[in-house]
Order: structure tokens, then sequence, then C-alpha cells
């Protein structure tokens, strides 16, 4: 019996370590190849999923209250039920979950918050719990750069404060006769019409 363990471990660290050793006969070489391929993958997912039960187990948990989580697949989360519909998807989870909890996508967690009761948090929270820089990168073309979210917190801030004055209800009226003749101008001259359209393509 241990013989046949050591010849079977030892054919296996063979295999592995000097896969250019020639070990089978030519009728069976591709059904082992396949078999040992199954074996290999099969033993990946398994390394995969006893590091993530260890992990769970072993690592210590944050003090910290943190949402629920959407239950999924290992590794993938809830990709397939998000790439369903997400709306869907929220419209099950919220009775169940809250008006907080948390998706995750691969490596990825994205925490929802929804609803009246949650929104306040949501746009008062300060710049350590919540971070906008990282999630409106996207949006850097659009303001351009050094504006709104290419800058350190403390210059958007200060920014955020000129918007909050332009934007105010009786500044945005005044601005309707200057957005009307600028729409006019363009609708009007083929040149300033065709430059609208490819910034917005």
């Amino acid at each position: 019996m241990y013989r046949s363990i050591s010849k079977y471990t030892s054919n296996l660290v063979t295999f592995f370590f000097n896969p250019f050793t020639p070990q089978f006969t030519s009728h069976s070489t591709t059904m082992e190849i396949d078999s040992r391929f199954l074996s290999t993958g099969l033993l990946l997912v398994a390394t995969i999923l006893v590091a993530k039960l260890i992990s769970a187990f072993i690592v210590p948990k944050s003090r910290k209250r943190v949402p629920p989580v959407v239950k999924g697949w290992p590794l993938v989360g809830g990709l397939v039920r998000f790439l369903k519909g997400p709306i869907f998807m929220l419209r099950e989870e919220y009775p169940k979950l809250g008006g907080v909890f948390t998706l995750k996508l691969f490596h990825k967690n994205i925490t929802f918050l929804i609803g009246p009761e949650v929104s306040a948090h949501f746009f008062k929270a300060p710049e350590t719990d919540l971070s906008q820089q990282e999630v409106y990168q996207f949006n850097v073309p659009t303001f351009g750069p050094g504006v709104v979210f290419d800058v350190d917190y403390s210059v958007r801030q200060e920014q955020f404060r000129f918007f909050t004055e332009a934007l105010r209800v009786n500044k945005l009226k005044s601005y309707v006769n200057q957005m009307v003749a600028e729409a006019e101008v363009c609708l009007f001259d083929p040149f300033l019409l065709l430059l609208f359209v490819s910034d917005l393509v």
C-alpha cells in the first residue's frame, strides 16, 4: 500500500515538475492528459474555495457594522442577477435587506443606498466615509482637468461653493435668455451645429 502511494506521488511530482519527460504510451496519452487538466482545474477551484473559507473564519472581523450582502455565486458574486436586470434585483433585495446593502461583483463591492432614510448620509457623509473622487473619475473629461473630481477634497468643496451660488433658482432664471440665444445661433449656423453634435458624440 505504502509503495503504491509513494509511486503515485512520485509520478504526480514528475508530471508537474518535468512535463517534458515522456511517461505515456501513445494510445492513452490524450485521455490521461485530459484527466490531468481536469484534475488540475478541480484542484485549483478547491484551493480557492478552501482559501476563501479559511479567510472567512480566521481573518478578524471588523467591529464596524457593515451592510448585508446580496447572496450570489462564489467568485462572480451577484453578477448573473445584476446582468438580468439591476432594477429587478434592487426591487427584490430592498424589502429583504433594507435601504443599505452590498453586491459583490468579482473583486469589487457595490453598496446601494436606497430611500429617503439613507439619502442624507449619501449627500452629507464626510469624505473619509464616502469618497466621490474614485467613483466619478469618468466625469473628468466632462468638466476638464483640475476641476471638480480631478482635484482633492478641499479644493472641490471650494469649487462646489461657487457652483452652488451659480445654480440657485434666481440665477438659473437669468441664464434662460442666454441659453436660447446660443441655441438659436447653433441651429442657424451649420458649422456650430456640427461642432455641437461632434461634442455630444
